[in-house]
């Protein structure tokens, strides 16, 4: 009998990505999908590919807005097309930043 790993809660994805950016200097961190998923891999032992990061920080995000006051947004980068995105992770809200 073979045992997967189970995909971790919301609320353990979102203190994973708030420890990282209060490990960072200046309070934000821009991050792409396969480094997001490197991180979660990592530190969870669940294994995220890129395509599934929107979802874990999607559910992760009201839990780290609330709990956190770590805000995650999704930024395109000019000249780049949808599909290279980054997630913009910060302890300021969208509007302010």
């Amino acid at each position: 009998m073979t045992t997967s790993a189970r995909r971790p809660a919301p609320a353990r994805i979102a203190r994973i990505l708030a420890e990282y950016v209060a490990a960072s200097k200046t309070g934000k961190v821009h991050l792409t999908r396969s480094r997001v998923a490197r991180e979660l891999t990592a530190r969870t032992g669940f294994p995220y590919a890129p395509e599934d990061v929107a979802l874990a920080v999607s559910l992760a995000a009201p839990v780290l807005a609330g709990t956190w006051g770590v805000y995650a947004t999704r930024t395109v980068e000019p000249g780049r097309s949808e599909k290279g995105y980054r997630w913009r992770f910060s302890v300021q809200p969208p509007e302010a930043a």
